[in-house]
């Protein structure tokens, strides 16, 4: 029986046999063949040199929302406020109108001198 994505990135995550692999080191024992997608394993081999327990953690995030850029968020920080609804729709339509995500039009905004 195979293992899902998420029950191979939990495992990889939590087994004590992973506690001291770097990335890559679980790359080269054969730990990720079969068992992620392709996105995934490259995510693992960008990250190679970091705790493979550290990348799946990540990983796993990933799928959450937890990184929207699929970077470590160690350097991302959240903003969150409150708008009238009319306003927020108004932007989410001038942001797709320019084909941009509401997060980077509102950034590109913001920072506009």
């Amino acid at each position: 029986m195979s293992m899902t994505r998420d029950e191979a990135l939990h495992r990889l995550a939590t087994a004590r046999k992973f506690s001291h692999m770097t990335a890559q080191e679980a790359i080269d024992a054969g730990e990720l063949r079969g068992a992620l997608a392709n996105a995934d394993y490259a995510y693992f081999q960008e990250r190679a040199s970091l705790p493979v327990q550290q990348v799946a953690e990540h990983c796993m995030s990933r799928s959450r929302g937890g990184c929207p850029d699929g970077g470590l968020p160690a350097t991302d920080a959240q903003v969150v406020m409150r708008v009238p609804a009319a306003q927020k729709n108004a932007w989410v339509a001038a942001s797709r109108a320019e084909g941009k995500k509401l997060t980077a039009w509102l950034l590109e905004k913001i920072e506009r001198p």
